[in-house]
Parts: structure tokens; sequence; C-alpha cells
């Protein structure tokens, strides 16, 4: 059946007309699934109290809501979706910097190219793979089977516009949007990437950059403030929309505002040069406060260096979907596909491009400022460098990868890591805490993510184990086998469609729209996650391989997030086939009891020593 349903060659949307629809669990077996997961996070008392609450909700308020909710799966092709989008992201009233945006990093490798040479080049493979989606003729992912690519159709055209009580998402035909808009020293540009006849080729998209780089080198520093409006777009979301109305919703503002969110992407063409991964992180994430425009949906950066990233609103589509693109672009496009760069860093040309044309020059796009514009983007400014203060942000490098943990170790990449993070929290607080692990659910129509509950069971004697003095060497991996052996379930329950938080988060909808009042929803809801956690994939294309040692050197570190609460850290990890696990690590500075730095570092710490337990086990 599904080699029917493929074709020869599937278009990129062939298989979502036959997706499944998300399964809808029982009422009693997500309450004892949920129950399960957080008896190794709570106090006896603690977890007595919930129990009671389960209770009372499987016989009172519970069912109602199930059957409610049932009708709504019965005739949607993904029962949460929906609710995920509006509840979690669009109405959400904080700033979507930092709290909501993430960031992708560079790969290692020095392409040895100038700023305009690097961006020009990505661009041109970037708009490569647009053309592919434009046209459904990217292949549709099928790692066993087809997952959902509904979420492509957003990757580019895309904006988050601000709302007084709930944002929307917009986006444009690409018959309307040929353009994208530059930002460079304060200065905002825009030209369109093809001709009547064609498509820009890279070095054509290089002159017009040039052309951008020499025209804020020689213009005067911006003074009239215009150069911060992009804060708008990373303060408070009500605060923006209402600016966006008084002063951005006619004549030469809504001209520009218009070119702006109506654009393919934006492109920061920053003067920094950051030297290491952490001060590439840090500004991929947030740059200066003015050179992101965080409401769209892709913000490529490329720095003076010639380093490169991007930063991603996250509401229109999860992480993977950005890293697709910038697996085709960056780690086998300008490493394998495209003509690379000449001794000066500037884009080679391809020998079967057309002769360059002599293009209209970028438009600079024009703002007019008033005291009262610059007051309300002060407001947004000062709040989001609040955000960009109280960040500490680490990257880092462990000493082992995949090839180790599955060789020496025999256990999952992604257990094992897990764990390793279980245990350093262990070692930090002396317990364990409700942890978050991002599990995809685009095996079903309309699909995006589910919860992984490390710290289960297994992971909590693993921890203890591992701490014991007493427990011999042989005891404590076969505990680190059970706890990874556990995990792994809940890995591929969650990715099945039976996990237990957006079935629960779909019920408290229910209630709230019914105004049923559950008090085993709310704390199931408000729970907070202190450990929120996400393993990056390393390929999601044919066009490179992980077992290709050649390839390894193009792989991107991955990116990261912030944490979610605010005694909490954000963890996001990428396993590398070789000697690497990269990991990114976020903590609020205003927290008296995290710290990435130090959290990092028993990372590390608890890295190695089942590093050696492993070794030492083999070695008998």
């Amino acid at each position: 059946g599904l080699k029917f349903l493929r074709g020869r060659k599937p278009m990129t949307y062939s298989f979502q007309s036959s997706m499944p629809s998300l399964p809808l669990q029982s009422l009693s077996e997500t309450c004892r699934r949920y129950l399960k997961s957080m008896r190794p996070v709570m106090e006896d008392a603690e977890y007595a109290l919930l129990e009671e609450k389960a209770k009372k909700f499987l016989s009172s308020e519970g069912p109602q809501l199930q059957m409610y909710l049932r009708l709504k799966w019965l005739f949607s092709k993904c029962y949460v979706t929906d609710w995920w989008l509006k509840y979690c992201y669009l109405r959400g009233r904080s700033p979507i910097a930092i709290n909501s945006n993430y960031y992708c990093m560079d790969s290692e490798y020095d392409f040895k190219a100038n700023q305009a040479g690097r961006a020009a080049n990505l661009l041109h493979l970037i708009m490569q793979y647009k053309e592919l989606l434009d046209s459904e003729r990217l292949a549709p992912l099928v790692p066993t089977v087809p997952l959902c690519m509904e979420q492509y159709k957003l990757t580019f055209s895309t904006t988050r516009l601000p709302g007084k009580e709930m944002d929307i998402l917009k986006h444009w035909h690409y018959s309307d949007s040929r353009h994208i808009v530059v930002v460079c020293k304060g200065r905002w540009y825009c030209f369109d990437m093809e001709t009547p006849q064609r498509k820009l080729t890279a070095v054509e998209i290089q002159s017009q950059l040039e052309w951008i780089l020499k025209h804020a080198a020689s213009s005067p520093p911006v003074e009239d403030g215009s150069d911060r409006l992009a804060a708008l777009t990373g303060g408070d979301r009500t605060h923006w929309a209402n600016v966006r109305e008084e002063f951005l919703s006619r004549g030469k503002n809504r001209l520009s505002l218009d070119a702006v969110e109506r654009a393919i992407m934006v492109l920061s063409l920053d003067e920094d040069k950051p030297s290491d991964w952490t001060s590439q992180a840090r500004n991929l994430f947030h740059g200066n406060g003015s050179n992101r425009w965080f409401d769209k949906s892709v913000n490529m950066v490329v720095f003076a260096n010639g380093k490169a990233g991007f930063n991603g609103e996250h509401s229109w589509a999860d992480a993977p979907v950005t890293g697709h693109m910038w697996e085709y672009a960056q780690i086998t496009g300008e490493a394998k596909h495209s003509p690379g760069y000449d001794a000066k860093g500037n884009v080679n040309p391809n020998p079967s491009d057309p002769q360059p044309e002599k293009l209209p020059t970028p438009t600079v796009l024009k703002w007019e400022m008033s005291d009262g514009l610059r007051a309300a983007i002060a407001v947004s400014y000062n709040t989001l460098h609040e955000l960009i203060d109280n960040l500490e942000l680490r990257v880092l490098r462990a000493p082992y990868g995949a090839g180790f943990i599955k060789t020496t170790a025999k256990m999952s990449p992604d257990g094992y890591v897990q764990m390793a993070l279980q245990l350093a929290y262990f070692r930090e607080n002396g317990k364990l805490c409700q942890t978050y692990e991002s599990a995809m659910t685009r095996f079903y129509g309309n699909g995006r993510t589910e919860t992984i509950r490390s710290a289960c069971a297994g992971a909590s004697a693993w921890v203890r184990g591992m701490e014991d003095p007493t427990l011999d060497k042989v005891a404590k991996v076969k505990l680190l086998r059970a706890a990874t052996e556990e995990h792994t379930m809940l890995a591929k329950d969650a990715m099945s469609g039976k996990g237990v938080d957006r079935h629960l988060f779909a019920l408290y909808c229910v209630s709230v729209g019914k105004g049923v009042e559950s008090e085993f929803l709310q704390q199931a809801l408000r729970t907070p996650w202190k450990l929120s956690t996400s393993q990056q994939s390393q390929q999601q294309t044919d066009r490179h391989s992980v077992k290709n040692k050649d390839d390894w050197k193009y792989i991107s570190p991955g990116g990261g997030f912030g944490p979610v609460a605010d005694d909490g850290y954000g963890v996001s990890y990428m396993v590398m086939p070789d000697d690497r696990v990269y990991f990114h690590v976020s903590a609020k500075r205003s927290s008296p009891v995290t710290n990435a730095d130090k959290f990092a570092e028993r990372i590390l710490k608890s890295l190695d020593d089942i590093r050696q337990l492993c070794e030492d086990d083999k070695a008998k």
C-alpha cells in the first residue's frame, strides 16, 4: 500500500491525505501513566494527594470532559494541534524572544568566505530549497513510514503578527512574496530574489549584498531611533500590537512594515565576529536586541567573520522543519552542491549561470519616527534587554559520541544522555524533577510533539544507585541499562500517540471552555518543567550520510532554547557518530538555585563517570 501511495517520485504532500489521526487514549490509561511518571519526582505525602485528585477526576468531571474531547477527535485529523498553537503560542502575551524562539548554529567547518559571499551562497541554496517546496518537489520524509509535512507550508513568507489578545500567523503565497529584507547597521533594505525572467544567481545576490554593506558603512549613524524598531517584536505582545496599530498602520511606516512582514525571510548582516560557540549562540539567539525581527519565520544571520546561523519563530513549526532547510543549504548544499568560494572569499560563479544582469539597487526602507514611537520602542527594548541580561547560556562539547555509546556501552544514545542529565540534576539538587523531552508525533496527520517524561522510575533507581558507595559497578551498570531501556519505551510510546501530556492539555482546554473546575488538571498543567530538554537530529535527508566520516565536519552543533521554568534549565543536545556530543545549556541569572556554567560542567562530569563505569564493566 505504501509503495502505491508513494508512486515513482512522491511530491512533498503526497501522503498528507492518507496520514492516520493521532490516537486518543482512554482516560484511565492516561491517568495511570501520568501518576507513574510523577511518583519518582514527588514526596510520599504530595503523591498521595495527587492520587486522590486523580481518583476524584476519574469518578467525576473526567468522563464528561473525555466525551467532549472524543467528539473533537472524531472530526479532526489531530485533536490537539490547533489548541496547542492557539494557547501555547499565539495567546501568550510575554515576549517570544528567548522565551519561545530558538537558534541554530553554523558548522564547525571554516568555509573561508567573506560576509557577503557566504550570505549570498547560503541565500541562493535556500532559494533552491524554497523552489522545491513551492513546486512541491521536495521529497517527503519517509524514515520508515511517512512523516507529516504540513508544517513545511509556512517555512517562508510567514510572519507572526501581534494581536491585543492573540497573535495570528500570516502567510503570503510565493507569487506575492519575492523579496528578502536585510538589516545592516540599523538600516533596513529589501531586494527581489528574481528578475522577471529568472531567479538571481549567487553572484548577483552577492553584488546586492555588497551594495547594502557599502551603503550602510558610508551612511551616517542612524539617530532617529529607527535602528531599534525591531525590538518591538521582542517585547510584550499586546504592547507591540498597540504600537503597530497606532504608529505603523499608515503611510510610509505601513509600506516599510509590509515589506518586512511580507518578505521571504530576514537576513541580518551583523558587525560582530563571535569567536567561540557560546558567543555565537548568544548572538544568534537575541543579537543586540534590535537586529532580529523575532516575528519572522526565519531570520538568517551572517556575521562579519563569515560565520552564520539562524533564529526561528516557534509557533508555526518545530525546529526539525527549519533544521531540514539548514541541512539542505548549509550542511550539504554549501559543502557538496555549490561552486564554493575564491581566494578572497567571494562566491564562485556556477558554470551554468547566465551572464549577470544589471539589477535595480536595493530599496532602503524609510520610517517616520515620532517621540511617541521612540518611547514605545524604548519600552520593548528595555523589556528585551532585561531578558538578555538575565540569560545564562553555555555551548559545550563532550569528548565522545554515539560510537562509544552504541559499541562499548551498548545502549540507546538518547537514553544514555538523558540518564546523564538526570544524574547531573540529582547531584545538584538531591532529587529528580519533572523532565520534558520533546518527541515528534509527525507519524500522524498535523502531529507536532509529545513529551517523553525522562525522570522515570528507572532513572530514579539509577541515579540513587550511582551515588550509593555500597553498590558495586555491575549493579550500577544494570540499573543504567534498565533506565535507558525504560526511557526507550517511553520515547516509543510518546511518538506513537501514547504520551500523556497532550491528552491532559486537551482535556484542560475542554474544562476551561465548559467552565468546569478540575484540581487534577490544574495541577498537571501548572507543575513546572525544571528540566526541559530536546535531542536534535543529525540527518533528515539523503544528501549526506552520518556514516561517511568526510561529512562529519560539515554538521552543525545544532541550536538551543531558553529555560521553561524560572528556576530550571533548558538543555538541547546533538549526539554525533564520532567523538562528539554537543550541549546547549540555558538558565536564568535571576534564579539563586541554577547556574548554566556549573550545570554544564556537571553534565560533563556525569558523562565521564558513566563512560568510566561502562569501560570498567566491558573490561571484566
